[in-house]
């Protein structure tokens, strides 16, 4: 029985993955480079990729794109995927916990 709550404490404490800990913000990225309706598409798509990514909205009017990140997210990773699919800039403007 022992045995056995040690190994389920070992399984929650290194095992599972960082992300049930992780907290989310609200991400707000300047887009510059987007010229028609397929682009936010694609940048959506790329974004949506990401582990720990959600609620992607790019907005070609706007030239910005929203999302939830956890926080174990980089501004590299959300950078480079932006560049994935065509000749995309992107900047960090807003980063903040959300709720």
């Amino acid at each position: 029985m022992k045995s056995r709550l040690i190994y389920l404490l070992i399984l929650f404490m290194f095992i599972m993955p960082s992300t049930i800990l992780a907290a989310v913000e609200q991400v707000v990225i300047d887009i510059q480079g987007m010229t028609c309706k397929l682009c936010p598409i694609a940048i959506e798509k790329s974004l949506a990729e990401i582990e720990g990514v959600s609620d992607v909205k790019i907005s070609l009017k706007e030239a910005q794109g929203y999302l939830m990140a956890e926080d174990t997210v980089t501004d590299e990773q959300l950078l480079k995927a932006i560049t994935k699919f065509g000749s995309f800039e992107g900047e960090i403007v807003e980063r903040k916990p959300s709720g």
